[in-house]
Parts: C-alpha cells; sequence; structure tokens
C-alpha cells in the first residue's frame, strides 16, 4: 500500500511538473512577441474597446511613403516610446497620451508636428495610464538636446502634464492641453500654455477648463476646434460619452497641429 501511495504522489507531481512547465512555455513565447514587438498583432486595444492600427501600420504610415511629406521623418523606438525626428532641430515636443489609450494612436498627429519642424517624443506609459509614468519626461531632456521643450498631453496626460510642469516649470517653454485642464497653479510660472478643445466634446468637463483659466500663466492661448471632439485627436475610434464629431478624425489633428506649430514659434 505504501509503494502504490508513493506512486500515485509520484505521478501527481510529475503531472504537476508538466502543467508548470506548459505555463512557462506559454510565457516564454508571450515575452518573445513582446520582445519582437507589437508588430504581430492585426489590431491594437485602446482600451475604451476600440481598435486602434497595428504598430507596424502606423510607423509605416509615420515614416512616410515614397514622394510623401513624411519622408522627411524617421521614427525610432527608444526607451520610453516613440521618437519622431522631422527636419527641425531646435524644438521638441512631448506627448502624454490619454488614459487607456494605446499611444501610437497618436502617431499621426506627431508624425504632422515633426513634418512641420517640431520633433515629438510619444511617451509609453506603464498601463497605458500617464500618472504611472508622469516623470518620463526626465529622462528624455536628459537624452535628447533642443533649445526649446514643449509638454503636451491629451485628456489625463494633459493634467498629468501640469502636474509635471507646476515642479519643473524651469524646463519647459510651455504646456499644451488637448481636452485637458490644470489642477495645479501656474500662474507663477513662465510657461506659456495653450489650451485647445472641440466644440463637440462630450467628454472633457469645460466647467473645470473655464475654472482652470484663473490657475494659467500670464501668457494663455484657447483655441476651439470648431466640429472636432474627444477622440479626434488620435486615431483610436469612438469613445463612450463623446459627442459626434462634424469634421475626420485628420482634420482635426491638421488643425490641431496647425495651431500648436503657430503656437511654438
Amino acid at each position: 500500500m505504501m509503494g502504490m501511495k508513493k506512486l500515485r504522489l509520484l505521478r501527481l507531481t510529475k503531472k504537476e511538473l508538466a502543467d508548470r512547465k506548459g505555463k512557462e512555455n506559454e510565457k516564454e513565447e508571450k515575452q518573445k512577441k513582446i520582445k519582437k514587438g507589437r508588430f504581430d498583432r492585426p489590431d491594437c486595444d485602446s482600451g475604451f474597446g476600440h481598435r486602434v492600427p497595428c504598430l507596424c501600420k502606423q510607423l509605416l504610415s509615420c515614416a512616410g511613403s515614397a514622394g510623401g511629406a513624411g519622408d522627411d521623418v524617421k521614427v525610432e523606438e527608444a526607451e520610453y516610446g516613440y521618437f519622431f525626428d522631422g527636419p527641425g532641430n531646435d524644438t521638441a515636443l512631448i506627448f502624454y497620451p490619454g488614459a487607456k489609450v494605446e499611444d501610437l494612436a497618436y502617431a499621426s498627429l506627431l508624425k504632422q508636428l515633426a513634418v512641420d519642424g517640431i520633433d515629438c517624443y510619444l511617451v509609453h506609459m506603464p498601463g497605458n495610464l500617464a500618472f504611472m509614468g508622469m516623470n518620463r519626461a526626465d529622462k528624455i531632456m536628459e537624452t535628447y538636446s533642443y533649445d526649446h521643450w514643449y509638454l503636451a498631453g491629451h485628456a489625463l496626460g494633459g493634467a498629468m502634464a501640469a502636474v509635471y510642469a507646476d515642479k519643473n516649470s524651469e524646463k519647459l517653454d510651455g504646456l499644451i492641453f488637448l481636452a485637458a485642464y490644470s489642477t495645479k497653479d501656474l500662474s507663477d510660472t513662465d510657461l506659456k500654455v495653450l489650451s485647445i478643445y472641440g466644440s463637440n466634446d462630450g467628454v472633457v468637463n469645460m466647467d473645470k477648463v473655464t475654472e482652470g483659466r484663473k490657475l494659467m500663466p500670464s501668457v494663455y492661448e484657447e483655441f476651439c476646434i470648431q466640429g472636432g471632439n474627444h477622440a479626434g485627436y488620435g486615431d483610436y475610434g469612438a469613445q463612450k460619452g463623446d459627442g459626434e464629431a462634424d469634421i475626420s478624425a485628420k482634420e482635426q489633428q491638421e488643425e490641431t497641429a496647425e495651431k500648436i506649430v503657430e503656437f511654438c514659434e
């Protein structure tokens, strides 16, 4: 009887080892895919249940096609995200994505800015939440050398950009909100601030935007995109609670880029 019990225990142990080995193999395969990059995914989940274009298509689009304006923009994966290197060499913008939005959803917007002379760094946030990587701008500014730095963010990304700017205003020339507002008092800083929002935005709290004006420095601009909504700054589809846009996301991004370039001049 003792021999049978030992044999049964041995068999159970072998089964457990086999299961463990199988799990380890699955984990190893998953890590290989992560290391290889997100290029294998046909789509990426934005976190709102929407799909955004896969990484490889976004990067190829950003790099530009033959004869296109994007030919002057090189995109490279860096430590904390993606660097959009255009023809400009003195001004750069660091971008914090909105909550639960795949970072590459903003690639088209940042590509346009790079084409127009503002190099961009699209920051990947842990869990796609900006408050988890709010200080990543530090490392970026230590790594790259520019005369002028701007920090921008969409929604939660904008709010976290403001928190960072409140503590590091001396490192920045300006702050740019896309459908966002500050809860920090920036009125005593030398920053210049631009706030952009869409007339059809159904997500951003416009009362908070209005209240936040008293926290802004002396150089403060607002710009309303007629027909624009909350999700139109990126390519991640419709967002719950948002208003219906009267213009395309492409049009909203082009108008946004044009205003940012004008602001940074």
